[in-house]
């Protein structure tokens, strides 16, 4: 667990570092929920950057099955983003069509779904449902656009993001 903390503090300053961290750890030495937490850090876009995660495999971040909803969604999202990012937007989409971000059980996880979404459906060219996931995502969790403007992001995301963000909507909220 030092090294998966490590590592995330690392994420912020020097994510290739932090991803050096997290695979230096013994997965077969490890319980199951730091394996799982080890994998799902290993698959987030500010730990894991887009040329390390092309090289990943799907097996690698893949999560052993998990009883609470909210974990299931959180790591398919973690997944179905990773996926989106690096080209296999198709698989994103399939993990993504078995959660429903308006399910209340998500909670807090629906924020991470939509998330995903917005990188899912540009890479398919779905304008209009990536549009839409943003637009919820701004009423329900304002503060996580903020990260699609960040440099290496897709512009057409980036615009969107912008024109979001300064809806007179969303600015009087």
């Amino acid at each position: 667990m030092k090294a998966v903390a490590q590592a995330q503090l690392m994420a912020a300053t020097d994510p290739n570092e932090a991803l050096k961290v997290l695979e230096s750890i013994d997965l077969k030495k490890a319980p199951m929920v730091v394996q799982d937490e080890v994998r799902a850090q290993r698959a987030l876009p500010t730990c894991a950057t887009i040329a390390s995660a092309k090289r990943a495999s799907s097996r690698r971040h893949a999560a052993r099955p998990q009883p609470q909803p909210k974990a299931k969604a959180f790591y398919a999202a973690i997944m179905a983003e990773s996926f989106a990012r690096t080209g296999k937007a198709d698989e994103a989409k399939k993990l993504l069509d078995t959660y429903n971000d308006a399910d209340p059980a998500f909670g807090e996880v629906r924020s991470i779904l939509l998330r995903a979404q917005v990188f899912t459906y540009f890479q398919l060219k779905k304008r209009g449902l990536a549009k839409r996931a943003m637009d919820t995502l701004a009423e329900i969790e304002p503060g996580m656009l903020a990260a699609f403007t960040i440099k290496g992001t897709n512009p057409e995301i980036i615009a969107l993001a912008r024109q979001t963000l300064l809806r007179p909507a969303l600015r009087e909220g």
